[in-house]
């Protein structure tokens, strides 16, 4: 279920979402790289089952264009509807989830690069 999804930043155009599924929690955040390019990226935190506040990145994603801020904030809305959804649907944990949605956008062309990141327990 999409906890909360903070408004996107006056200055940056960043966007934020936290969501709560039956096997995992996690924090999405979309944002520019550099601050002053039209390049955007997401990054995937985990959230400890024991302390919202220990978070771990799992990973990280670029698009393939140049995006306007709107553009951004459509991506990221995408990306999180996904994951939401596998994760409600097969209770799987996050990295399982994490490998469909983002197989299936870079089938798609959606994204262009992806960074996982060293998985660790909490």
């Amino acid at each position: 279920m999409i906890k909360s999804r903070l408004a996107p930043s006056r200055l940056l155009g960043s966007v934020a979402t936290t969501l709560n599924c039956p096997a995992f929690a996690c924090f999405v955040s979309t944002s520019r790289r550099l601050f002053v390019t039209a390049q955007w990226e997401t990054a995937v935190f985990e959230i400890s089952p024991q302390n919202d506040l220990d978070l771990r990145l799992r990973v990280s994603f670029g698009y393939p264009c140049k995006l306007k801020q709107k553009g951004s904030e459509i991506f990221h809305d995408m990306f999180c509807s996904k994951l939401d959804a596998s994760g409600e649907a097969s209770h799987n944990p996050l990295h399982e989830c994490l490998s469909v949605v983002l197989q299936e956008l870079n089938e798609n062309n959606v994204i262009s690069w992806v960074t996982a990141h060293k998985k660790g327990d909490f």
